[in-house]
């Protein structure tokens, strides 16, 4: 079916010619006129006509021939409309598509290109959650030869660059592209209007979910009584951060108290282990460099973060920028078996704490990797290799609270310290031990399942990259 679109430009009127091509070779020549301001158009259908002998009916029987002299009368139409102070273009199918088609908050830009509107039309681009949902965010812009192109922000589109958090529950996001026009009797032709759907969530929100959901469900809504691995539920929904590497240079991430999730590639395999992964976020805390690709980073105006690793934020316990200022990184490991009692202070200085003895905390684990060489406490060994409570295909087992000793912790970049700071305002006794990807904490006085915790290295990173405030 080809469609030849007519405008005159004075008189608001539009005349498509359609020509109808069936399976058998036949023609049909439909002609609809719209008139601005008229509440319906006019159709007139010669392959249809309800009145007449067979040769009044104008049907027209064409064989396959025939195509050719209906394109060449197409042309010379034409160039004879074009000579009328009209326009006639070849009407296409009204289609949208956005470059790229996901895009990070703040500078982030896309643009949205379609054709096949109406010539001259006001086209409202309409954007939505979900098909069907309600609109969030419209634009107008103006389709002067049928075709559009406008950039839009995505603080325009994306509802966690607007400051909404979805919390994961959105999949797609859905624009719409109409001229307006409505419906009019006699079926004259289609609808300019087209949609397209921006993947910016895709599958991810149910892998971040689902992750979540193995460890942290059976204490959410079983009350299991043990630290959160990620932490009551998401601090935002899923978001795009840049990253050399990742398609587009944008992988997906989703904040939580304790870290931070990311799939920095979609192609791999959605039930493989390290298809999500939690980010490297005590690395750039402590070094005061964000990891924007493999081997690319961007130095932060702040340096190392000044956020006390456990305790209060106002507290006097040691801070990420404490690791980086005494070089704990490059300290030596203590032997397996050894009493922890070194003590480390918030000026980095580091002291002996003979009350820590009583505790019975040993050195546990030594790991050795390139350019790390440090031993795990044996409370935090312990809680990195144990079995509980989790969520494996929707049912509740008993399993590897971690499939991995150093999935949700990394290596570690120090030895385990005492220290002492406040918590909700009461001083306390903590022991403290930083990894690539979290920081671990025993409180001696906290309730059992509660002793070991994940600090909030999710929270103290976002307040650090973003500076959300205190």
């Amino acid at each position: 079916m080809i469609d030849v679109f007519h405008q005159l430009s004075q008189a608001n009127t539009s005349i498509t010619y359609r020509l109808l091509l069936s399976p058998t070779a036949k023609l049909g020549l439909r002609l609809n006129i719209h008139k601005e301001g008229w509440r319906s158009s006019m159709s007139k259908d010669t392959s249809y006509a309800r009145h007449g002998t067979r040769r009044a009916r104008n049907r027209i029987l064409v064989r396959s021939s025939l195509v050719v002299v209906v394109a060449i009368t197409a042309l010379i139409a034409r160039a004879w409309l074009d000579g009328s102070n009209g326009v006639v273009v070849a009407r296409v199918m009204p289609s949208m598509a956005v470059t790229p088609n996901r895009a990070a908050c703040g500078t982030g830009v896309v643009t949205v290109t379609g054709e096949g509107f109406g010539v001259g039309s006001h086209v409202t681009i309409s954007v939505a959650a979900s098909a069907g949902a309600g609109t969030t965010v419209t634009k107008t812009t103006t389709s002067p030869t049928g075709t559009f192109s406008v950039q839009l922000l995505m603080t325009e589109l994306h509802p966690e660059c607007r400051g909404a958090e979805p919390h994961g529950g959105i999949q797609t996001l859905v624009l719409s592209g109409d001229t307006g026009w409505g419906p009019k009797v006699g079926e004259p032709f289609t609808e300019p209007s087209a949609t397209v759907e921006l993947p910016f969530y895709s599958g991810v929100s149910q892998a971040f979910q689902r992750t979540w959901e193995r460890t942290d469900s059976p204490v959410a809504e079983q009350g299991i009584s043990r630290t959160w691995i990620w932490g009551p539920s998401a601090n935002t929904g899923p978001m795009l951060e840049e990253y050399v590497g990742a398609p587009d240079g944008l992988r997906f991430v989703q904040y939580y108290d304790k870290s931070r999730m990311e799939v920095t590639d979609p192609s791999l395999p959605m039930e493989g282990l390290w298809y999500v992964t939690n980010g490297l976020l005590v690395n750039e805390l402590t070094s005061g460099q964000i990891q924007i690709g493999d081997s690319t980073f961007r130095d932060h105006p702040d340096g190392p973060a000044d956020i006390p690793i456990v305790g209060d934020l106002d507290g006097v316990a040691p801070t990420y920028a404490t690791i980086a200022a005494a070089q704990l990184r490059s300290m030596p490991p203590q032997s397996p078996g050894d009493s922890i009692t070194h003590q480390l202070n918030r000026d980095g200085t580091v002291t002996t704490n003979d009350q820590a003895a009583t505790y019975g905390v040993t050195a546990a684990h030594q790991v050795t990797v390139p350019n790390l060489n440090h031993t795990v406490a044996s409370v935090f060994w312990e809680f990195m290799t144990t079995t509980s409570t989790i969520v494996h295909d929707g049912e509740t087992i008993e399993g590897d609270l971690v499939p991995n000793p150093f999935y949700a912790t990394g290596y570690p970049i120090t030895e385990a310290y005492w220290t002492q700071t406040t918590v909700d305002g009461s001083l306390h006794d903590i022991l403290l031990q930083c990894f690539e990807r979290r920081c671990l904490s025993y409180t001696p006085t906290n309730p059992e399942g509660w002793q070991v915790e994940a600090g909030n290295v999710g929270l103290h990173y976002r307040l650090w990259r973003y500076a959300y405030g205190t």
